[in-house]
């Protein structure tokens, strides 16, 4: 017997072409065979339908009456309550920003060198680019390096916000640079 002969022999069988006919129809039919047994297994005893595919509209009712039970377990049974713990949170949020402004504002005016606040106020009075302010900006004669110590009193301004700039090279002082200067007493109505 050759192999054409086996082949032959085997598929003119009929059990294994039913089995393979089979398989070949439940892979090609899998999906709507699942939906099919999900079905059945919603049908009762009486071949009446226990539960019914939930619409959209019924996912969203069900999603809101979650929401609803976790807002009551939490104390909230109104539109008010939810509106009161909004305006907590958001008081919360704005204390939290107040208190990491201070922190930040503290830090600055303990390790800002004396005359990067004068650099400061100067940006305040009048903008102006960098080489201006390097040519502008008087230093003490007891500073060794007054050109270094200008550029790094601008890149420390500069990193850190306090001035920032506009266009055509030129630096103006920034709404947090303002604030600092009003923080340290410089500038009138710091409210923190």
């Amino acid at each position: 017997m050759n192999i054409q002969e086996v082949i032959v022999k085997i598929f003119t069988n009929w059990p294994v072409p039913t089995v393979v006919g089979i398989i070949v129809i439940f892979l090609i039919f899998k999906g709507e065979i699942s939906n099919l047994l999900n079905r059945i297994k919603k049908v009762g005893k009486n071949g009446i339908l226990l539960t019914q595919e939930s619409s959209p509209i019924d996912k969203e009712k069900i999603k809101l009456e979650e929401i609803k039970n976790v807002l009551e377990t939490r104390g909230i049974k109104d539109k008010e309550d939810l509106e009161k713990t909004f305006e907590w949170y958001e008081k919360e949020i704005i204390n939290s920003y107040q208190i990491i402004k201070l922190w930040f504002f503290s830090y600055l005016n303990l390790y800002l060198v004396y005359n990067s606040k004068f650099a400061l106020l100067m940006f305040k009075n009048s903008p102006m680019s960098k080489e201006t302010f390097k040519r502008s900006f008087y230093l003490p004669p007891e500073i060794p390096n007054p050109e270094y110590e200008k550029e790094v009193i601008f890149s420390t301004l500069l990193q850190f916000k306090l001035i920032e700039e506009k266009g055509n090279g030129v630096y103006f002082i920034s709404p947090v640079g303002e604030e600092f200067l009003k923080f340290i007493g410089w500038l009138p109505e710091f409210k923190g």
